[in-house]
């Protein structure tokens, strides 16, 4: 009988840098706001649809871009996602008196100015396409007998360039035959990942890979893509009864291609 070891592969992206001013410290609370449907979750992208940033802004990140990107008294007053309170009610600043840098007049009770709730009201359905449930969910991964690979970077210093592209190859368990049935990220530092592409590689190819971090313009085990991330997605899940062969007469190692973003070209070190 055929035994299938499953695996989900978490991927880290780990990387210190001080860039440019969070846009979650020009707002009161701008990194407690709660998702609207899953409770003990922060939506890190206030401005955006997607909980973690990037992509399309919601109605809140669009009157932030207006505001130049700055608490004003009138982006306080209004209210951006139309559930009855204003963006300051919503987010600890009731009388528009928050400054940045400042604490604000309350820290509990925070709800999100960019999305409609209750997201499931008549009214809320009535003006917003948002939906809860629709954020990356894989049941397979808490089968019984699923097992976790972390593919972690060492903390790194980014280079002082608005673009970068880092490389490095990992040795993944070869002992037995493996599938790999889903693929999430672990990054810690969204302001300076752009997105992640990983690649499977055979033995014969990883033996012309570092296996250390290193400035690369590309990987040099691109023949066999897996999958990518970027800002705003949460991970990737395979269908079901299907996996992606590595292990004992397979791939071997993975390598992991990063761009990094540092527009302002900062330079620090860990």
């Amino acid at each position: 009988m055929y035994y299938c070891y499953q695996f989900v592969i978490l991927l880290c992206l780990i990387s210190v840098i001080t860039g440019y001013p969070s846009y979650q410290d020009q707002i009161p609370n701008g990194k407690n706001v709660p998702h609207p449907c899953k409770k003990n979750y922060i939506w890190k992208g206030v401005g955006h649809l997607q909980m973690n940033g990037g992509g399309k802004r919601n109605v809140f990140g669009e009157a932030f871009s207006k505001a130049q990107h700055k608490w004003t008294k009138q982006l306080c007053e209004a209210d951006s996602d139309k559930d009855g309170k204003s963006n300051g009610e919503e987010l600890g600043d009731p009388n528009c008196v928050w400054t940045a840098g400042s604490k604000p007049t309350s820290t509990v009770g925070i709800s999100h100015p960019g999305i409609c709730e209750p997201v499931d009201s008549e009214e809320c359905r009535s003006q917003q396409s948002y939906e809860c449930g629709g954020e990356y969910n894989c049941e397979a991964t808490n089968q019984t007998g699923v097992k976790y690979i972390d593919l972690k970077f060492p903390r790194t210093k980014v280079p002082p360039n608005e673009t970068t592209f880092m490389c490095n190859t990992f040795t993944v368990p070869a002992d037995k035959r493996y599938h790999a049935i889903a693929f999430e990220p672990l990054a810690d530092n969204a302001n300076v990942i752009h997105h992640m592409s990983v690649f499977a590689c055979t033995e014969a190819e990883a033996s012309q890979t570092k296996k250390t971090p290193h400035v690369c313009n590309m990987s040099k085990c691109r023949s066999n893509y897996i999958t990518v991330w970027t800002v705003g997605l949460e991970g990737y899940c395979l269908k079901n009864d299907v996996g992606l062969l590595f292990g004992n007469g397979s791939f071997t190692h993975f390598s992991i291609e990063l761009h990094w973003n540092n527009p302002k070209k900062k330079n620090r070190l860990l």
